[in-house]
């Protein structure tokens, strides 16, 4: 990692990602993890809803002018954290990327999803004419910059790490994440027995989590910790097809 990914990263420091044992407790749903997650990201939140973003639906650019009202936006930040606080939202957290973008995500939805209702009154909304639309959230696709922009640094680190990998590992690597092909279906296509291809998964899955400690990600995370090898597929399942 360069110096400045390195300074990059810390200046994203993230209350849940970078708090294992805080983020341990607040997908528990314990009481206090759930308090000081509030109090960390609701002025954020509070921010965000009060100047609006842009989206695009049925084929049309809208921009979203904010919540002008405090009640509205108080009204509003309650019923986010509601969302999110709930137990398959809270799971639903990889613990990889900021959660300020995962809550925001969840805020556009919300906003989104008052738009396509037709709600009256709940949300200020103008139609843009003429714009390029290539940044706009479109329906179904709620993402924000900050989470597109973590998307392609994930992205970037696994092809950093492809770099490094043995020529056989490599190879596997291709097969396994980014075909998604099982492991039966990857021991046929290399002609190698299942303790073998077991065996080359493990050594990418403990050497993916170093690499990827060493860059700043899974922090307090260890790589027994239970959870942690799916989390680690599950990654490597998603960016790996770019590379």
């Amino acid at each position: 990692m360069n110096r400045y990914t390195a300074v990059k990263r810390m200046n994203q420091m993230d209350l849940l990602r970078d708090n294992r044992s805080l983020l341990d407790a607040f997908r528990r749903g314990d009481e206090v993890a759930l308090r000081q997650v509030y109090f960390e990201y609701a002025e954020a939140l509070f921010a965000f809803l009060k100047k609006g973003f842009s989206f695009h639906s049925r084929g049309r650019n809208f921009a979203f002018n904010g919540y002008q009202a405090s009640w509205q936006i108080e009204d509003a930040v309650q019923d986010i954290f509601m969302r999110a606080f709930k137990d398959e939202a809270r799971q639903a957290y990889d613990g990889l990327r900021p959660y300020k973008t995962y809550l925001f995500t969840i805020a556009r939805n919300r906003v989104m999803d008052l738009f396509r209702k037709e709600k009256p009154g709940r949300i200020d909304v103008r139609e843009l004419n003429e714009v390029d639309d290539s940044e706009f959230v479109k329906d179904g696709e709620a993402k924000t910059p900050e989470q597109l922009s973590g998307d392609r640094e994930l992205e970037e680190q696994v092809k950093q790490f492809l770099e490094g990998l043995a020529p056989d590992l490599n190879t596997f690597f291709q097969i396994r994440f980014v075909e998604g092909r099982s492991l039966e279906d990857a021991a046929i296509a290399l002609k190698l027995t299942d303790y073998r291809v077991k065996r080359h998964e493990q050594q990418i899955r403990k050497q993916f989590f170093q690499f990827m400690q060493s860059c700043g990600y899974f922090g307090g995370y260890s790589f027994r910790d239970r959870g942690v090898e799916k989390l680690i597929v599950a990654t490597l399942l998603t960016y790996g097809r770019f590379c």
